[in-house]
């Protein structure tokens, strides 16, 4: 019985390092792609919206550069905690890919994801971090999009659209994508 034990454990251990991304110890995209398709799933059935955020840590590259990946991986981190502590219980922050996080809204419409998108950018834009005795500021760009009958991938290539329209609008914002326009536009001013 302790070595059934010991294996539930090793188990259990093994299944949540599947689904953590090391670093920033938020989910990673698999587990993000999963979660993804069960609130398609549960939104349908209970006829409930939910949102995505894409967010991207602006001229990360340079930071990396400058002051060196130990640096980058401390503002990885400093980032990921940022999103923790600005997300309710029920909603999913996951590491995206690089410098890129995705959080998952469920039950939220757009106004209060983009609300929600700001309140995150505009602390980050707030925060300094010190590293080798520099101090490091961040700002971020941030995509946000509803989830609609097209599906996950159109929502995730939404938000990814929006996020890079806010990339070439000069960075440091929030965009909301618009259904039947063009080109997205600022969610805030």
């Amino acid at each position: 019985q302790e070595a059934n034990q010991r294996l539930l454990r090793y188990q259990q251990q093994l299944e949540r390092m599947a689904r953590l991304d090391p670093l920033t110890e938020l989910a990673n995209r698999r587990d993000m792609l999963e979660r993804l398709e069960q609130e398609q799933k549960r939104s349908e059935r209970a006829a409930s919206v939910f949102a995505v955020i894409l967010c991207d840590i602006d001229d990360f590259k340079r930071v990396n550069d400058t002051y060196g990946h130990d640096c980058g991986d401390a503002a990885l981190i400093m980032i990921a905690k940022l999103l923790r502590a600005n997300i309710r219980t029920h909603d999913l922050a996951a590491r995206w890919g690089g410098e890129e996080f995705l959080l998952l809204l469920p039950d939220t419409d757009a106004a209060q994801a983009a609300t929600l998108a700001e309140r995150i950018r505009a602390a980050a834009a707030a925060m300094t971090f010190a590293h080798c005795g520099q101090l490091i500021a961040l700002t971020m760009t941030f995509g946000v999009s509803m989830h609609r009958a097209a599906g996950i991938h159109a929502c995730l290539k939404e938000a990814d659209l929006t996020l890079y329209q806010g990339k070439a609008q000069g960075k440091n914002r929030v965009v909301l994508f618009q259904a039947g326009l063009a080109h997205p536009t600022p969610a805030l001013p």
